[in-house]
């Protein structure tokens, strides 16, 4: 049987796949003709609503469909009152505090809230405008309101507020009153976080919310209970019996209300301690203190007459103190309410031995100027209450001597004295002869002359050159005028100085001393005269055991003649 063979046209289907792409084709003719229904559609709608909010559109459950965003924004100012809580309240652990929402500035932005819904549909690429669109028309499109708020007003409010909660965190402390220890405990202090606070209020505000969290922060007391506790016991066992102190031939008891007052409570980082106070101590054993202790009493010189004799030295007692605070310190707050009080010898300044070695023994320098010049009443009382001060002086080895320290303030008689250059009467005067006498002294002593200023003028009772004129100034300070006479004691031992108004007509000055081997010569001479001056060299020699030490000119000097 011939097999029949049969030809297939080009672009003929083959037997079996007749009519499968014609559904695709039919398919994507739908899903076009789709594409272009919504977009006549949305065509359409834009051409109704194209200066109109889109359908289904609403601001907080307020529909705005079809209105234009002006109309929109007065009815959303209409409904302002129940679409807005009429206060923020915030709350607290404790309490909920309520905030006025007007006096925030919190409402509703009627025109921005209307410029949203109005934008619903038409912002971004034509896809998510459709999708906006689409979303409106078939679900709804419910739009958070845009809210004003006022943060100046707001910080006004909270700042106000925070004056209200905060407060300072208290210390733990221990009072002590007689013998009674009282415990004062601490307590937590808070702190208003005023920007956090207002930030939690726009949340609200922005969420239509009427709450919100309070922010701050709780500040801890930097000494706690538990610390005033612990020092209260230690105090209290302190004060639990007297307290008893002894020595040798002695006992002295204090009661607790008496150990109160020597007790002191300081803070150590978050600790309360109880310590003795040395200053408390003082005060309460102070009759304890002025028995036990008792000052060294330095050797001394007594003068009679010529003759210098030696006033023993006496060693003194003192409590070692810092000791006996350390014991009490140790012993009183664990239970021990019973100590020995130490003590220790104090050594005098100046020993017997020591004084009767630097005794002023030998005259090392003396002077003496005639005084029946002048012997007016004034002037003879000044001259032996200046030299009275200076009488039976002594001065310590490296001691300065000043004569003005030694006779100012003395109840001197007027007299003459030398003013600018014109005698006029004044208190005090004649002093200076005593000062001139003396400060010879010392220059023939072989003592270092520290201050010496020259008179206006030449005087009758003393060389030119060898004078020393005082005047105790006016007033303090490098501009007081003040003149001085020092000497300092160079040598090894005591110097007494004697100085007296002599029945002979002399003013006298001696200085004694222990034994310095030094001989002194002085002598001056006039270099210079003139109408209305002199000059005067001062010349000095000082040896000791033959060997020069100084040999020259001392000072110059010009003199003026005095007016009338």
């Amino acid at each position: 049987m011939a097999r029949r063979i049969t030809r297939r046209r080009v672009g003929e289907d083959a037997p079996g796949k007749a009519g499968r792409r014609r559904p695709l084709r039919w398919a994507g003719v739908a899903v076009l003709a789709l594409v272009l229904l919504v977009l006549l559609a949305a065509a359409g709608e834009w051409f109704v609503y194209r200066s109109r909010i889109y359908p289904g559109v609403k601001v907080a459950g307020v529909s705005l469909s079809g209105r234009t965003p002006r109309r929109a924004a007065d009815i959303l100012r209409q409904r302002e009152a129940g679409m807005m809580p009429r206060e923020i309240r915030l709350k607290t652990s404790e309490e909920s505090i309520p905030l006025d929402a007007r006096r925030l500035g919190i409402g509703i932005d009627a025109q921005r809230s209307a410029h949203r819904a109005y934008e619903v549909g038409r912002t971004g690429w034509i896809g998510a405008r459709i999708a906006g669109m689409s979303g409106a028309l078939l679900g709804g499109s419910d739009l958070e309101p845009a809210v004003s708020f006022d943060p100046k007003a707001a910080r006004r409010l909270v700042e106000r507020l925070a004056t209200r909660l905060d407060s300072k965190p208290r210390d733990a402390s221990v009072s002590i009153d007689g013998a009674q220890v009282t415990i004062t405990p601490s307590h937590e202090g808070y702190r208003l976080d005023v920007t956090a606070t207002m930030n939690a209020i726009r949340r609200a505000a922005q969420g239509l919310r009427s709450e919100a969290d309070i922010s701050g922060r709780i500040l801890r007391p930097a000494i706690p209970t538990q610390s005033a506790r612990n020092a209260a016991r230690r105090i209290r066992t302190a004060l639990s019996t007297p307290l008893v102190l002894r020595d040798a031939g002695h006992r002295w008891t204090f009661e607790p209300a008496q150990v109160a007052r020597m007790i002191r409570v300081s803070a150590h980082g978050s600790r309360l301690e109880s310590t003795v106070s040395g200053k408390g101590f003082e005060q309460v054993a102070s009759g304890m203190l002025s028995t036990l202790d008792v000052p060294p009493q330095s050797a001394s010189y007594k003068i009679s007459g010529d003759t210098v004799e030696v006033v023993p030295a006496h060693e003194g007692r003192r409590i070692r103190e810092k000791e006996l605070l350390a014991k009490l310190e140790g012993g009183l707050f664990s239970g021990r309410h019973s100590f020995s009080i130490p003590l220790a010898t104090t050594k005098p300044h100046l020993t017997t031995r020591e004084a009767q070695r630097l005794k002023p023994t030998t005259l090392l320098g003396s002077y003496k100027t005639d005084y029946t010049w002048d012997t007016a009443p004034g002037e003879m009382a000044n001259y032996r209450i200046a030299s009275n001060a200076v009488n039976n002086t002594l001065v310590a080895p490296g001691q300065v001597f000043s004569f003005d320290d030694k006779t100012e303030g003395l109840h001197y008689q007027p007299s003459k004295v030398i003013v600018n250059g014109k005698v006029k009467e004044a208190l005090g005067g004649g002093m200076c002869q005593i000062s001139s006498t003396l400060y010879m002294a010392a220059n023939y002593a072989g003592l270092k002359v520290l201050e010496r200023h020259p008179h206006y003028a030449q005087l009758p009772y003393i060389r030119p050159g060898f004078d020393a004129t005082v005047w105790f100034g006016s007033g303090s300070g490098p501009d007081s005028g003040r003149l001085d006479m020092k000497f300092k004691n160079n040598t090894p031992g005591y110097l007494l100085l004697k100085e007296w108004v002599g029945s002979d007509g002399y003013v006298h000055a001696q200085i004694w001393g222990r034994p310095t081997g030094r001989h002194v010569t002085m002598w001056s001479k006039e270099v210079a005269s003139g109408p209305g001056y002199t000059r005067w060299v001062t010349y000095k020699k000082v040896t000791k055991d033959g060997r020069v030490l100084f040999d020259g000119v001392l000072h110059v000097d010009t003199y003026k003649p005095l007016s009338i």
